[in-house]
């Protein structure tokens, strides 16, 4: 029996597809006022310093407002140091 390694993506939509429809989480509201309260924009780190909330917890909450639409990268820079990982500074996608 062979697995089919394209089910995760399947089951994986379908998630963000029933999150979009439901009331927002106590996390992802969080993440989504912090974003609405600086509409420059902010890194995740910078999501995790105003909300306190874990930098992992802010990454999930933020990828899954992403995926409902709700969220955007605004930019996309890269660090300076060794690491040179991708910086990216998310907004909201519109003020409503």
């Amino acid at each position: 029996m062979t697995l089919d390694r394209n089910i995760g993506k399947g089951v994986k939509a379908r998630a963000y597809n029933k999150l979009s429809k439901k009331q927002l989480g106590d996390k992802q509201q969080r993440v989504l006022d912090c974003l609405k309260d600086n509409p420059d924009g902010l890194t995740d780190k910078e999501i995790a310093k105003e909300t306190r909330l874990s930098l992992s917890c802010v990454n999930g909450r933020r990828n899954e407002l992403m995926h409902m639409g709700k969220v955007i990268p605004y930019t996309i820079n890269s660090y300076v140091g060794k690491n040179k990982m991708p910086n990216v500074v998310w907004g909201v996608k519109c003020l409503k």
